[in-house]
């Protein structure tokens, strides 16, 4: 017998298929027995952020299937029909979508991605992105990433947001005052920010994710849905929620997630930002109003968001214990529905006082994470959301703003701190390093300060006499900025304490980091050197691009202190897939730097990097230069 593990292909959802097999006819009138494969527990859908692809979904995918079959009881040693056949998950695996020299794979199709073959998984990887027509291309393409195809997964790094009104608006302007950039004064060299594209490509993403919920109500409507959602991700998906309210139900089942799981979100309750408000100066409301959301907007549409996902728990008079337990039966494992919601379920007045794990959000936060915590950003996927608002504020906590009892929960990932208890997170008490309340030494290594950069300056400039002012008012600026001592990262208030409610897990765990495929309990650190995502095992003559390793500053990437403490170097740990990703995104890189630095005409495809192209000798000496100043300039950033 061959088990086929695709969907059955009756698409009639009047029609229930409780089995399928293939074998041989013989004429003795024998009967065959055919096994019911054990459901899925649900759906999953996976929705990655900005300047992504999906990167984390094969380790997520995996990870995901193994913790199901362990709570499931579909482990081998749980079954009596063991493997996909009996309905043991078992990830998906998919194809090279990028070439070894950085292109999207030509090969790769609807036929050809999804490698299905012995598989069995509750989960769906959505894609979204970012695709410029002709005249955004000739506006945008100089600063952004775009492949060969003039799109990007994800969109721009730059273009993210902190508040979901802001999906509807323009994107990102690069213009601080005067003649001044952000690129003037943007100390991270791997970072480049430049002017971004009008953000409705957010909005097209959430609609597409909503109707993806309501092509799977269309096939079932009561089943349980969850999205996961990573950084700029989780502002598609909680904008989906909202649009997925407004389609018509199916079968009364509203087109909407049952749960969200929300992590390193960049929506953001502080309760005000003067740099948010500064940078989104060019963005209006309706009633003419610019700047950065008001928090009581921010809290209202949580609020919101929370009082539609409430509404989820009803699932449960349709999902209840007995039908559970009658689809998940297995003489070996003895799954129980009822005590599985008693451990990991939560309670909440529109359950009935049972607890039950439909209708809640679990938000996960990183006390360590650089880029949610960005000045202008500051959102809840660095601080959580806790019972009480800056010192001073009118508004009351955040959980009770948002009126957030019975649908909300948190889990904290921090260094040397377990997951898996419920109590509480104080983001100084409780942090590894145990620095001082308040004070100047949250961040490690030591976060940076904006400072003045004449040759970024120039680079961003867009005439000649912006050019010359660069230069002109470089000495006054490079004192001021130092006198400002205007940081990178927020600061959590000396109190900032975060409730920890999500269910207790057996057995708790320290977080981990896992980095071309070594784990470390140590995560805390600066951004990864570009060159550790070259091919470990590449052979490599002096005249590669990337044959040069780099020496990390101390006090750097990640954070040497002793003068004594030998110097790490951004030496190869990757894979042939890792460097094929790096190509892609120096590419992307490398497409803009062409237009800016005007080796290709304006608006237009770079001709000489795309597949199969023929560069001349002057573009690739240029090329070659540029990859190795940038690799170099990268690892102390």
């Amino acid at each position: 017998m061959t088990f086929d593990p695709r969907p059955p292909l009756c698409d009639d959802p009047q029609v229930d298929m409780y089995a399928q097999s293939c074998y041989s006819v013989l004429p003795n009138h024998g009967d065959y027995d055919m096994l019911q494969q054990l459901p899925l527990p649900g759906i999953i859908i996976f929705v990655h952020g900005v300047n992504s692809d999906g990167e984390w979904y094969q380790q997520s995918e995996q990870g995901l299937c193994a913790g199901l079959n362990t709570r499931l009881k579909r482990e081998c040693k749980h079954m009596v029909h063991a493997d996909p056949e009996g309905g043991e998950l078992t990830p998906v695996n998919y194809g090279a979508e990028i070439t070894a020299d950085g292109f999207i794979n030509p090969e790769m199709s609807a036929d050809t991605l999804i490698q299905e073959a012995g598989t069995f998984s509750p989960v769906i990887r959505f894609r979204w992105g970012y695709k410029a027509c002709g005249e955004e291309l000739q506006k945008y393409g100089k600063g952004i990433y775009l492949n060969e195809q003039d799109y990007w997964g994800g969109g721009p790094f730059a273009n993210g947001c902190s508040a979901l009104a802001d999906l509807w608006k323009d994107g990102l302007s690069d213009g601080l005052f005067l003649w001044y950039k952000i690129q003037h004064m943007n100390p991270f060299g791997e970072r480049e920010v430049f002017s971004c594209p009008p953000r409705p490509y957010f909005v097209l993403a959430a609609y597409r994710l909503a109707k993806l919920v309501e092509a799977i109500r269309q096939q079932q409507a009561d089943v349980p849905v969850t999205i996961v959602c990573h950084s700029q991700g989780t502002m598609v998906a909680m904008a989906a929620a909202f649009l997925g309210a407004r389609l018509p139900p199916v079968q009364s089942m509203a087109c909407v997630a049952d749960n969200y799981v929300i992590c390193n979100s960049p929506y953001s309750l502080l309760e005000s930002n003067g740099a948010e408000n500064w940078v989104g100066s060019n963005l209006r409301g309706t009633d003419g109003s610019t700047g950065r959301l008001t928090l009581q907007a921010r809290i209202d549409t949580l609020k919101n968001f929370f009082d539609i996902i409430r509404k989820r728990a009803s699932l449960g008079e349709l999902q209840t214990d007995q039908r559970i337990d009658r689809c998940m039966a297995n003489a070996a494992h003895g799954f129980a529905a009822a005590a599985d919601r008693e451990k990991y379920g939560i309670a909440g007045a529109e359950r009935g006082g049972k607890k039950s794990s439909y209708g809640r959000v679990t938000v996960y936060c990183n006390p360590h994470d650089l880029v949610v915590s960005s000045i202008a950003i500051q959102g809840m996927g660095w601080r959580g959301l806790s019972g009480s608002l800056a010192p001073g504020s009118k508004n009351g906590g955040e959980l009770v703003s948002t009126n957030a009892a019975g649908v909300f929960v948190q889990r904290v990932f921090a260094q040397g701190f377990e997951v898996g208890k419920q109590g509480h997170y104080h983001y100084w008490k409780d942090h590894w390093r145990k620095p001082k309340p308040g004070g100047d030494g949250f961040w490690f290594p030591a976060q940076k300060y904006a400072s003045y950069s004449i040759k970024q300056g120039i680079a961003a400039s867009e005439s000649w006499l912006a050019v010359v002012l660069t230069i002109a008012s470089a000495p006054l600026t490079i004192v001021g900025l130092g006198l400002a001592q205007q940081p990178t990262n927020g600061s959590p208030d000396k109190g900032w304490q975060i409730e920890l409610s999500a269910p207790d897990l057996e057995p708790p765990f320290t977080p981990q980091s896992l980095r071309f495929g070594q784990k470390s309990e140590e995560f805390d650190q600066g951004y990864d050197p570009v060159g550790e995502s070259r091919d470990a095992g590449k052979q490599r003559s002096p005249d590669d691009d990337r044959f040069a390793d780099h020496e990390i500053p101390l006090g750097g990437l990640q954070g040497q202190q002793g003068k004594l403490e030998a110097r790490g170097m951004d030496s190869a740990k990757g894979t042939a897939a890792d460097e094929a990703r790096l190509k892609f995104e120096q590419r992307a890189e490398i497409r803009g730097l062409a237009q800016r630095e005007g080796k290709n005409p304006a608006g237009q495809r770079v001709q000489q990097e795309m597949p199969n192209a023929r560069p001349d000798a002057a573009f690739l000496q240029w090329r070659s230069t540029r990859i190795k100043e940038r690799m170099a300039e990268q690892v102390g950033s």
